[in-house]
């Protein structure tokens, strides 16, 4: 008689998701409070279009087929019935005709099954995080390049004004209204932008090098990520349930809960199964009939080691579940105070900063002209003017890449761009 085998195992990461909600359910109010595919069709067509074309994401869907055929392996039967034939010719002629089949007793055909359709599962969240990883790293190139073209751009500005005040210097200097110590400090600050310029344009052509890469063609007129965006209210923010629809922590319990249904498999694999076979046939005149039953002896391997490897799989996997869970917990909450402390600083630059600032770099042009502050404020009071500028074209991409981050950490980006996972 086969024995029933028990297996309690603590399991830790109970601990970590205690608190959280049984089902990881769609929240169908989040998506349309991050819903902005409509203000932004271009780019949710780009990134669909980066989705449907990139060779890993096509990768992936071809090793979806395979976990698919895999599971459906796992639910075939484990054994095939076998024929015999035998016939002895001897100084008696002997022929039987015999047809056996193993019986899997213990059911090791459900528990394979079992594990493979949570495989299945964890490849499932495995491609969730592939395509938001990709969707991330094409919104962050992106709002990459759209800030060196900014700067780019804020080179050629500085240039045109310096060129514009060294030719007026030089019409200065020659009419004696300006010392040459003045000029000279105009053309060194007119050399200095031109090196600028170079760097500036060598970091927007690497930054649009990286973004061809990622598309695959070229797009001269890429789609801008917008500058307004949601606040996040961090005391309305439910973290546990969010931090439960993650892909990667759904990836995890997957991978724990295969452990749990290879433990049970090994343990079933520790039952033998017996074959039974049915013979018929005859002997000279005489008719026979046979049944046969056998069944393997464990002695010299019971498969005891197999449940042994199977039980420290399970705690490596809870063990891990528990530290991922703690680290996205951390990300999540640092990243929804990291982009509200940069939204409102942007916030106020767009209010009081950025409207100011081309005012103040014709007032300090007016002011020179005049002759109220001399060459060495001018260029002081421009530098800082275009230094401002470029501070705020700065913050801007800080305010996308802490918006962008904070999507990813909490799996939003589909809900954000309109798209399916």
């Amino acid at each position: 008689m086969l024995k029933k085998l028990s297996l309690v195992i603590m399991l830790p990461v109970a601990l970590v998701v205690s608190t959280l909600p049984a089902s990881a359910r769609a929240d169908t109010t989040e998506e349309k409070k991050y819903s902005y595919s409509d203000k932004m069709p271009k780019l949710s067509a780009l990134v669909d279009e980066v989705l449907k074309t990139n060779p890993e994401i096509q990768s992936l869907e071809a090793e979806q087929d395979a976990m698919i055929a895999k599971a459906k392996a796992a639910e075939q039967p484990l054994y095939n019935p076998e024929f015999e034939l035998d016939i002895e010719n001897t100084d008696i002629q002997t022929s039987s005709l015999g047809i056996s089949q193993a019986i899997d007793w213990s059911d090791k055909k459900g528990a394979r099954s079992q594990a493979a359709q949570f495989d299945k599962k964890r490849f499932i969240a495995k491609r969730q995080i592939a395509r938001q990883a990709l969707i991330a790293e094409l919104l962050q190139v992106l709002s990459s390049y759209h800030t060196d073209k900014a700067l780019d751009d804020l080179t050629k500005q500085r240039i045109e004004l310096l060129q514009g005040f060294v030719e007026l210097a030089e019409k200065r200097r020659q009419s004696g209204d300006l010392n040459q110590v003045d000029l000279s400090l105009a053309q060194l600050a007119f050399a200095d932008a031109k090196i600028q310029r170079t760097r500036a344009a060598s970091r927007l052509i690497e930054t649009r090098e990286n973004l061809l890469s990622l598309v695959g063609r070229d797009n001269h007129n890429w789609p801008l990520l917008p500058s307004a965006l949601p606040e996040l209210k961090l005391a309305e923010l439910n973290i546990d349930e969010i931090l439960m629809q993650l892909p990667i922590l759904q990836e995890q319990l997957s991978q724990v809960s295969a452990a749990k249904a290879n433990i049970n498999l090994r343990s079933r694999e520790q039952h033998a199964d017996p074959t039974i076979g049915l013979r018929g046939g005859r002997e000279d005149s005489d008719n026979l009939i046979g049944l046969t039953v056998s069944i393997p002896l464990y002695m010299r391997n019971n498969f005891r080691a197999e449940v042994d490897v199977a039980s420290a799989e399970l705690i490596q996997a809870e063990r891990n579940t528990q530290n991922i869970a703690r680290q996205s917990r951390s990300k999540l909450n640092a990243s929804a105070r990291q982009y509200q402390l940069v939204r409102q600083t942007w916030q106020g630059w767009e209010k009081d900063g950025q409207a100011s600032l081309n005012k103040q770099i014709d007032l300090i042009q007016q002011l020179w002209q005049a002759g109220e502050i001399n060459t060495t404020d001018y260029f002081l009071q421009l530098n800082q003017m275009l230094d401002m500028h470029q501070s705020g074209i700065e913050l801007r991409q800080d305010l996308w890449r802490n918006w962008i981050d904070w999507l990813q950490a909490s799996s939003r980006l589909h809900y954000w761009l309109g798209l399916t996972k």
